[in-house]
C-alpha cells in the first residue's frame, strides 16, 4: 500500500511478532521458540512490550565457543575439543536478559522501506523491530522484505 507521498513504509510490510521473549525467559525456551517459528533473531521485551534487546542465532552459537576460536581460519587441527560441552553445562542455564544484545534495529512505522533495506543490507540487521510510542508493534525479517518487494 503506497501512501499519499508514494512511499512504501515499514507499517505496510511489517507483521506481528511471533514470539514474546522476556528477560527472565530461560535460553532453552528461547531456542525452542526460535526453532518453532524459524527465527534467526528475536526481540526481548518487557511485560509492556517495550523492546529491551535482541537475541540472534549467531550470538547463541558464539556463547559456547572460546574467544580464540574467532581468530582461527580452521579447526581441522583440533580433534578432541567439544565446545558444546561447555555450552550445555554453563550457557544453557542463562536467561534471555543475560545474553541479549543492545545492538538491534528499531524503526518507526513510518520509516520507508528504503530505510529498512539499508539497515538490513548495510548494517547487517537480520530483523527490524517496528516501534511506536516505545512499544514494539511489528517486525520485519529479510525474507519478508524480499517477498513484499518482489510481489508488489
Amino acid at each position: 500500500m503506497l501512501h499519499n507521498d508514494g512511499v512504501l513504509c515499514a507499517r505496510d510490510i511489517m507483521r506481528e511478532p511471533l514470539v514474546r521473549i522476556y528477560p527472565e525467559t530461560p535460553l532453552r525456551d528461547v531456542t525452542r521458540m526460535m526453532l518453532a517459528h524459524n527465527l534467526d533473531a528475536a526481540g526481548v521485551v518487557d511485560h509492556e512490550d517495550c523492546l529491551l534487546g535482541e537475541i540472534t542465532c549467531d550470538q547463541l552459537f558464539l556463547l559456547g565457543v572460546p574467544d580464540f576460536f574467532r581468530q582461527l581460519k580452521s579447526v581441522s587441527f583440533i580433534s578432541e575439543f567439544n565446545p558444546f560441552e561447555r555450552y550445555f553445562e554453563q550457557e544453557s542455564n542463562k536467561t534471555a536478559g543475560t545474553v541479549m544484545s543492545s545492538r538491534f534495529c528499531a524503526l518507526p512505522p513510518q520509516a520507508s522501506v528504503l530505510e529498512v533495506v539499508f539497515e538490513m543490507a548495510v548494517h547487517h540487521h537480520t530483523k527490524v523491530h517496528v516501534v511506536a510510542n516505545g512499544k514494539r508493534v511489528g517486525v520485519i525479517d529479510r525474507i519478508l522484505v524480499l517477498d513484499k518487494i518482489l510481489n508488489l
